[in-house]
């Protein structure tokens, strides 16, 4: 293999054309490529930020779910134990009216047979006067201790 100046100038020319080409070329492609690493780069990071917010997010969510679950349950327990003593307390009271309606019933349906009693018996006594009258004949009184 024989070495001339034609070999010595296409050495230098494909070293010349190397640096051109590294300049020209590669020198912008590596930028472009580094810059589209750091833009990925950054966008990972974005989105793993994104995600540990979005999961602290919804962490608080199921506490504040979890808190108003609980409070709306106390809420409605303390409700129902609410509606149940009204309830009670209505129940007692309309059992205490109609107890003391039945008490004053009892007492004026007492009074009106005692007052019926007394009225009746005035009346059999009359009738047991008019009756001895027509039977014997002759008008017979019957004495107020018998009456009684």
């Amino acid at each position: 293999m024989e070495f001339n100046a034609t070999f010595f100038v296409a050495i230098i020319s494909f070293l010349v054309f190397t640096f051109v080409m590294s300049k020209i070329f590669y020198a912008p492609l590596e930028r472009i490529v580094a810059e589209r690493k750091g833009i990925v780069s950054k966008d990972y990071e974005d989105t793993k930020n994104f995600e540990m917010m979005s999961d602290e997010l919804l962490k608080n969510r199921e506490l504040r779910l979890s808190k108003a679950d609980d409070e709306a349950g106390k809420l409605l327990s303390d409700k129902l134990d609410e509606a149940d003593e009204k309830s009670k307390n209505a129940v007692e009271l309309a059992g205490q009216k109609s107890l003391e309606a039945v008490r004053e019933n009892s007492n004026r349906l007492k009074r009106e047979k005692e007052s019926a009693e007394v009225s009746l018996q005035d009346d059999v006594v009359g009738l047991a006067e008019l009756i001895s009258s027509k039977v014997l004949g002759f008008e017979v009184k019957i004495d107020d201790e018998v009456r009684a």
